[in-house]
């Protein structure tokens, strides 16, 4: 039985993520940066927001400003605080449509073509000093299956079913068929 390479182990990851993208993907799933932040918040916080500082639940919400704020340490902070977006000037809109770019490149094997530096800064009409670090950011997030960008995108569920699952080649070879059965909102 032939073993998978690191290459292949590697795109399994990137399939397993680009299955569990929305629906007809992340701009109609999220279209508007209240729908970005109030995603990024639920699975930041599944138990309610909790301050970034001294980690209490007694937290308001400035609706003009868009910070929360601890009643406790007084602290103000954002949804991107302390994350990979912290301080970004890009919209959250923008992390989350570049996270299914990402994604959907790799899972299709297509990302040393589809994902240069130059190329990107074209497409999303961002400086290149910009969009490499953006994508250096969001590799190191979107290449965990716990990375807080990817569990924010990735919004269905799904499960290898139990004979699949025997060996890697297995479990790669079924990843490979589900990727070229039909996915609304893809190429």
């Amino acid at each position: 039985m032939r073993c998978l390479s690191p290459k292949e182990k590697a795109r399994m990851n990137w399939m397993v993520a680009f299955l569990a993208l929305p629906d007809g993907g992340v701009r109609a799933e999220f279209p508007d940066e209240i729908a970005c932040a109030d995603r990024l918040a639920a699975v930041r916080w599944p138990h309610g927001v909790s301050c970034v500082r001294c980690h209490s639940t007694d937290v308001g919400f400035l609706e003009l400003r868009k910070l929360y704020h601890c009643r406790n340490c007084r602290r103000q902070f954002s949804v991107t605080s302390g994350t990979i977006a912290h301080r970004s000037r890009l919209e959250l809109s923008f992390w989350f449509i570049a996270a299914e770019d990402i994604i959907t490149a790799h899972a299709k094997g297509v990302a040393d073509a589809l994902l240069t530096g130059h190329g990107l800064a074209d497409r999303y009409g961002i400086s290149y000093a910009a969009t490499y670090r953006l994508k250096q950011l969001l590799m190191r997030d979107l290449s965990v299956p716990t990375g807080l960008f990817r569990a924010s995108v990735c919004v269905r569920g799904f499960t290898i079913p139990p004979d699949i699952a025997s060996s890697d080649l297995d479990r790669f070879l079924w990843l490979v068929e589900q990727m070229t059965a039909p996915v609304p909102g893809y190429d």
